[in-house]
């Protein structure tokens, strides 16, 4: 029975000087594949039918089609990619497809929705690049020479806590020593599955409506149609928060801890990630529960409190400083 839980973000990671960022994924992306940074004539690259039937394309072109994607979609603002992924205006990469005409130069409705559906493949193959790229960045990421513990973790207060992290390092177990057991990797870890995925609920689209169109009786009132996949695509890049929830024992086993406290280290509270605070504030009776949340290098924390009583947490909220 553990008295103490610690949420462990990206920040924490960062403070032992780990090159952990969004902006460090930027640099390996564009160390890797130099190419991929100029996208002023970016074009959607298509897959290539390999012998044994898979569909390949080659890693500098999902590199460019991702550093494009969240240049586009987040101002070049790296820091919100997981954000962007919800966001990316998938009809816009629609632009250059010309419709298919008949004979009579009339729009071929059908046909153009077949050339249209086929190009949405494409776009899904291309948007493979977020999560292997990320993974593959992951991966590559090791501990500085000089890393060294925190003194705030002290043996006393490792051997009384759980940790639920969200970083994909094993940071914890291999520089703190804590055994693995007391340790929720709730997102994956290094050469092993990773999570990444946005959390926006509302699809990025035009006014058109993609149920208007019907072919039977040839209305044209929408232009948008054959590109009802890229709704699959946009939920594909999802994360799978729910799924999540219920398949991680680490919450159905909170109540057999005694928590009395509870610190986030460099924990954002992004909005995707927030269903989990949610969670852990209606699983335990937080009255009597003191929230630490860590006040790094004295830029406040307190920005955080609203954001935890709209989670639910009911007890007493305090900073603490590392």
């Amino acid at each position: 029975m553990k008295n103490n839980l610690f949420i462990i973000g990206n920040g924490f990671d960062r403070s032992h000087d780990m090159p952990t960022s969004y902006i460090d994924f930027k640099n390996w992306l564009i160390e890797m594949y130099p190419d991929s940074i100029n996208t002023d004539n970016f074009m959607v690259s298509y897959a290539t039918n390999m012998p044994k039937g898979d569909m390949y394309i080659a890693d500098e072109d999902l590199a460019s089609f991702l550093v494009y994607c969240i240049n586009e979609t987040a101002g070049g603002n790296w820091e919100n990619f997981e954000e962007a992924l919800g966001n990316i205006d998938w009809e816009s990469f629609f632009d250059d497809i010309e419709d298919i005409t008949d004979k009579d130069g009339d729009t071929d409705f059908l046909k153009t929705a077949y050339a249209r559906e086929d190009f949405t493949s494409t776009l899904s193959l291309n948007s493979r690049a977020f999560s292997d790229l990320f993974s593959r960045w992951i991966n590559t990421i090791s501990y500085p020479e000089n890393i060294s513990c925190n003194s705030f973790l002290t043996n006393s207060l490792k051997n009384s806590s759980i940790f639920l992290t969200f970083n994909y390092t094993k940071t914890l177990e291999d520089i703190y020593s804590i055994p693995p057991e007391q340790i929720c990797h709730i997102h994956g870890t290094q050469n092993k599955n990773i999570i990444i995925g946005h959390g926006v609920k509302k699809f990025p689209s035009s006014a058109y409506s993609y149920d208007e169109y019907d072919f039977e009786n040839n209305y044209e009132s929408d232009y948008d149609y054959g590109m009802d996949g890229i709704y699959d695509i946009h939920n594909s890049l999802k994360k799978p928060t729910k799924q999540i929830l219920k398949q991680t024992p680490f919450f159905s086993n909170l109540n057999s801890h005694n928590i009395d406290n509870i610190y986030s280290w460099g924990f954002s509270f992004s909005e995707v990630d927030l269903c989990y605070i949610k969670e852990i504030c209606n699983i335990l009776d937080t009255t009597n529960i003191t929230w630490n949340l860590h006040d790094w290098r004295n830029k406040g924390a307190t920005k955080f409190e609203h954001i935890l009583r709209q989670c639910g947490f009911a007890g007493n909220i305090t900073t603490f400083k590392s």
